[in-house]
This record gives C-alpha cells, structure tokens and sequence, in this order.
C-alpha cells in the first residue's frame, strides 16, 4: 500500500517539522506512465501549478538547487522507510533568502498524477501544494522505489507580482533579430540597419541610430546574408541598407548583392569602434545636442542605454573607459557637434572620473550607474521612463538578442533591462512595479533567459 507524509512549512531557522503519515489505497501498476510531462518531476510541477492556477495562487518556479535535493532525499525513502529530511538538511540545501520552507514525501506511487491524488486528499498536503507564500518548488522521483519528493521554498523578493509574459527568440541570433524586426515593422521600414552578429563593437552604437531611424538592427555573419535575413529585408522593402562596419565586419560583396533599383546601400565605418560611434553619430543624428557616453571595451552598459538613445533620438558614443581624460577626438566631436548635454552609463570604473572631468569642461554631465551591470540597467530605466506598461527583458551575459531587441523597445516607447539568465534582479522587479509594467517580453530562447526569468524569478 502506497504511503505519503507531509511536512509543515516551516520559518526562520528554527522551524518545526510535523510529520502526518497516511496510509491511502491505490492499485499498484508497473512503471512511471506520463503523457503530460517529459519526466516525473516536470509532470509533478506542471499538476501543482495546475492545482494552484485553480484556486487563484501564483505558480511554483522550478529551482535546480531544491530539485537536487529532493532526488537526494527521494533515494532514501521506501515504503518501509518514510520519513522526512529534517530542518538543519533542507536549509543546508535551500539557496539563501528563504523565509519558509516545507515538505511532502510519498513512497509506492506509480505515477504523478496517482502521488498528486494522494496529496491533494489529504489536508495536510494540500495545504503545502497551495500555500501562498511558497514560490519555489523541487521535485525528486525514485523508479527504484516509486518514491516522491516535494521541496518546497518560499522567497519574499519572488512574490513581488506575476506579470504576463511572451517570448520572441529563434534558433540563433539572427533568426531572433529576424523576428524582433517582425515584431517592431509589421509592414515596411524606410531603413535596414545590418552589423555583424560575430562582434559587438560596431553594432553598439547602431541601435539608436536604426531605431531613431524607424528601422531594424538585422544581424549577419559578415560573409554572407542568411536567407531569412535576406527574406526579411526584401519583406521591409526599405529605400535604404545602411552597412556597420568596415570590410572585416561585412564584406563589400555582401553589401553589393544587397543593392537594387530602390535600394541604396551606404556604409558607416570608422577606423575602430570608437571612430564608428562618432561617425554613426554624425551621420544619423546631426541635430542632436544630447548623447550618452558608454564604455566601448564591453557591451552591457551601451546595450541599456540603446532603447533609450533611440527613443530619444540621440547618439551613444564609445569611449575607452579606463582612460584618464576624454580623449580628443570625442572632444571635437562635442564642439562640432554641438553637444550640451552628456549622461555617461556606468559607475567610474567602467568610465572613469577623469573622462567625466573632462566631458564636465565641454558640456552638463550627469551619470547613471548602479551596482553591476543589471543595476545600471535598472537605473538608467528608472530615470528615463515615467511608466511602462510593457517592457522587454534580454540576457546581459551577450550582447546580440539586446542589440535587436533595442531598436524594437525603442519603436514601442518602453525600457530594455539586461538581466541575468535564470533570474531577474530585486532592482529590476522593483523597477516594473514602479512602472505598473503588465507585460513582459523576453527577447531570446530559453537557453538564454530560463523559465526563472520567465516566471520573475528574483536573484
């Protein structure tokens, strides 16, 4: 005879564990059968949510950490040896920042569905599956001895408010670039921005410019236009392709095949990243007084700020962050150009005091930076919007899903944060609630923002 247990939830680090024992009849079958999950545990999880969707309670986000403990403890449980992990072993392998914690084991069950009836019966259990303050769930599952587990944890920074989510990725970056510019030009774009998905530098500073434009950011491996890219500018028929780049980055013969009767293709090069900057900058924002300072040597503070850049119609110029003085030729840039109005995106060490010393001397400068990289994200956000009822996630860990996906949140008017993979910064969350944010839209497959992030999981 099948037998499951529960245990309390319990909180801070002296909580208490009351074990119930049950004994419940249930037809013995052979082997785990489930149709509805790729495994026991993902089946287990999928019920529960289902269970708590059913009476108005978030759902449980997996967690690798709990999962590995409940496989651990599921291996020692039989239906002659039940009995619950104590306290002291769950918090040793609960992640810190718990408030609660509890339990359900079960031993004889032959598939999830038959466990989850089990519980679900039983008061005790129930209460576990549908506690509100629980927010993470982990599932172990024993063939040996049709053994189950349920760790559960329960997070304040995780119940912060669920907001609904949708997810625009393709296979890789390009084919995700593709369909961000689907997304943000339904119809026709005047312009085609193409930069190289290999490397970062020239693209950054690309994003505002194609969005301030009314166009995409397409990305392509340099030597070559995929079909889907290709596909996708003849569907936008733009007047004009504007290349990023010098040679190395996309070779004349792919800029050449992309020229037609009502296709004029251009190309904006520099002699390095920070000369491509400027010379974006001066090209597609002559009349801007305003710009944003980002270090050129990494992507992550220059990709916040592109949604911004493009929504407000001004350049990001790169600059060598480590150096001791603004260096000259961004300094004629500003006087030529004349910029009045310099907000320099990250804290000193990605662009140090003396560049913004110097920058003080040509123009009003004003800094935006946080914590880490996904800080400056929020702070940069959190200064340049008033509200945003939809706003778009991209991992901050690469750069080429952030880079597309700038010039779409730019077309919609609303904030870009780079966050981490499996997780969203407490900054960020609070950032959406301040905004009143009911709807995200992750940008990129889940290999590279999990379902942590899609269910606002908190870091």
């Amino acid at each position: 005879m099948p037998v499951f247990s529960r245990i309390s939830a319990g909180t801070g680090t002296g909580a208490v564990a009351v074990a119930i024992a049950v004994a419940v009849a249930v037809v013995l079958g052979g082997g785990v059968n489930s149709a509805s999950a790729a495994t026991p545990a993902e089946d287990v999880l999928s019920q529960t949510n289902t269970l708590r969707q059913g009476v108005g309670q978030p759902p449980l986000v997996q967690d690798d950490a709990l999962d590995a403990a409940a496989r651990e403890w599921a291996k020692t449980l039989s239906i002659d040896n039940l009995q619950h992990s104590t306290n002291k072993w769950r918090e040793q392998r609960i992640p810190a920042g718990w408030s609660t914690h509890g339990e359900n084991i079960g031993a004889g069950f032959t598939t999830a569905s038959d466990i989850m009836a089990g519980w679900i019966n039983s008061p005790g259990h129930y209460q576990n599956l549908v506690r509100p303050s629980f927010t993470r769930l982990g599932v172990g599952y024993n063939a040996a001895t049709n053994s189950w587990v349920q760790i559960f944890a329960g997070y304040e920074a995780d119940t912060a408010g669920i907001i609904n989510t949708q997810r625009i990725a393709g296979d890789d970056r390009y084919s995700t670039a593709v369909k961000v510019s689907r997304a943000a030009f339904p119809t026709t774009a005047p312009v085609v921005y193409l930069a190289t998905g290999a490397n970062y530098p020239d693209a950054l500073a690309a994003a505002p410019a194609a969005a301030a434009e009314g166009g995409p950011l397409l990305l392509t491996p340099g030597d070559r236009i995929l079909a889907s890219t290709r596909a996708e500018i003849e569907r936008l028929k733009p007047s004009k392709i504007v290349v990023i780049g010098g040679d190395e980055a996309i070779s004349p013969l792919v800029a050449a095949s992309l020229e037609s009767p009502t296709t004029t293709v251009v190309r904006v090069a520099g002699i390095d990243r920070f000369d491509t900057a400027r010379q974006i900058a001066r090209a597609s924002f002559p009349g801007a007084r305003r710009a944003y300072i980002a270090t050129g040597r990494n992507f992550p503070d220059a990709l916040s700020a592109a949604a911004v850049a493009g929504k407000e119609k001004v350049p990001i110029l790169l600059v060598n962050g480590t150096d001791a003085a603004l260096d000259t030729a961004t300094r004629q840039f500003f006087s030529t150009q004349g910029i009045t109005s310099v907000v320099i995106v990250g804290g000193p060490a990605a662009v140090s005091s003396g560049i913004a010393a110097s920058a003080t001397k040509l123009s009003t400068v004003s800094r935006v930076e946080g914590a880490d990289r996904f800080g400056t994200s929020s702070a940069l956000n959190t200064t340049s919007y008033g509200a945003a009822p939809i706003a778009y996630l991209a991992t901050g860990s690469d750069f080429p899903d952030a880079l597309a996906g700038a010039t779409l949140a730019a077309a919609k008017g609303a904030p870009l944060y780079v966050v981490r993979q499996d997780c969203i910064p407490a900054s960020t969350l609070a950032g959406l609630r301040r905004f009143d944010t009911t709807e995200l839209v992750l940008v990129g497959g889940d290999s590279v923002l999990t379902n942590g992030v899609r269910n606002q999981l908190a870091c």
